[in-house]
């Protein structure tokens, strides 16, 4: 679909965020170029300076469709910052987001979707179901009884045990604008960017759940979360969490900061395995001091847990 834009009417603004993904970018793009919508959209497109040839197949897509903006750079910003400078693009009334190793599979999701959104004023995102791709084989992304529509307030998002396939969802833009103003002074701190994100949007009104397939998400060794080191992962979680606790408030401190102290003691673990003997005794204290301000578990028995697992590694 070949559009050309203008400066106003624009529904909804599709974020992509994509890195040394070449092999993938394509069917991303084509999948949204494809969609069969009676609104205008746009594109813009994040390429962080890759070394492959993602950039210049991006410029392809933009030299042939006049709704594609690509935002490029003279050097990497890193997954969050891309992120942020390519939401803060985004400037339609509705905003969708596709990484580029996903793609949609369904044409009228767009236009499902946006109707949904202007029937009920008290969304403030809608998302959907999805498949995985792993190995060249397909499996469901959720699997549940839920009915073909479930709303969720910020308490029920936060009880449920899986994440939101980030392909699949549209936001209200005045939501994700206040997402980036806040994530401007914490981008630094947070790698789960889009966890925050739906915690935010939850905040700020109710989100639906579409019991249907419209993206599929690829999982592979080269993915930003496979090759990112446990130790970075730790800390970046521990720094969310109090992120979240201190955004969110007193009600939810205990869901994010009650059980810190298992993150803490992963550390320590590294640490040891690192010879890196003072701060494997840093993060120890702090995963008791943990135990012993939120009572999720007994310090005596996490330190009993420890010592052991301690001197299970020692005489492996």
């Amino acid at each position: 679909m070949i559009k050309t834009e203008e400066n106003a009417d624009i529904t909804v603004s599709v974020a992509i965020i994509t890195y040394n993904q070449e092999n993938y970018i394509s069917e991303t793009i084509e999948g949204i170029l494809g969609q069969q919508t009676n609104f205008r959209f746009n594109i813009f497109i994040g390429e962080d300076c890759g070394s492959d040839g993602t950039f210049d197949i991006c410029k392809r897509y933009e030299q042939q469709n006049d709704n594609i903006h690509v935002l490029g750079g003279s050097k990497n910003l890193g997954v969050s910052k891309n992120f942020l400078r390519t939401l803060d693009a985004c400037n339609g009334e509705f905003v969708a987001i596709c990484e580029g190793d996903d793609y949609w599979i369904d044409r009228f999701k767009l236009q499902k979707q946006v109707e949904t959104m202007r029937s009920d004023e008290s969304l403030s995102m809608v998302f959907t179901n999805a498949s995985k791709l792993i190995r060249g084989e397909y499996y469901p992304f959720y699997v549940n009884d839920w009915p073909p529509e479930h709303k969720l307030d910020l308490r029920g998002y936060l009880s449920i045990k899986f994440p939101i396939p980030t392909a699949t969802a549209l936001i209200r833009n005045e939501s994700v604008k206040i997402f980036v103003d806040f994530f401007r002074n914490v981008a630094h701190r947070v790698f789960h960017a889009d966890y925050l994100l739906w915690c935010m949007v939850a905040q700020s009104g109710q989100i639906l759940f579409l019991n249907q397939d419209t993206a599929v998400y690829r999982e592979h060794s080269s993915s930003i979360l496979r090759s990112t080191p446990s130790k970075i992962m730790l800390q970046r979680g521990l720094e969310l969490d109090h992120i979240l606790a201190k955004l969110l408030g007193d009600e939810f401190k205990l869901r994010f900061l009650g059980n810190n102290w298992w993150n803490y003691l992963e550390l320590s673990f590294i640490e040891i395995e690192s010879r890196n003997w003072l701060w494997s005794i840093v993060y120890l204290y702090k995963a008791i001091w943990n135990s012993l301000v939120y009572r999720t578990i007994s310090p005596w028995r996490l330190v009993k847990d420890y010592l052991f697992r301690v001197k299970r590694r020692i005489t492996n």
